[in-house]
């Protein structure tokens, strides 16, 4: 399920000509599911953000940043 909600994430991101991607990641294994992706080379720079505090509480999510 995370791995099918990452692939539409970085979908969207390319479609979007995304100028970056900023995931977060809760552990070491979010890490390596994001990098094991096609579509993570494709959206460049991926920023993965791991502290804590500038997570909500039990949630990941994928942010597009676009101009």
């Amino acid at each position: 399920m995370e791995q099918t909600i990452l692939e539409k994430g970085f979908e969207i991101a390319r479609d979007l000509k995304a100028d970056c991607v900023l995931y977060c990641a809760e552990s070491k294994k979010d890490i390596t599911m994001a990098r094991s992706l096609e579509l993570y080379n494709e959206v460049s720079p991926v920023v993965v953000i791991t502290d804590k505090k500038l997570m909500k509480r039990d949630e990941r999510e994928i942010f597009l940043v676009t101009e």
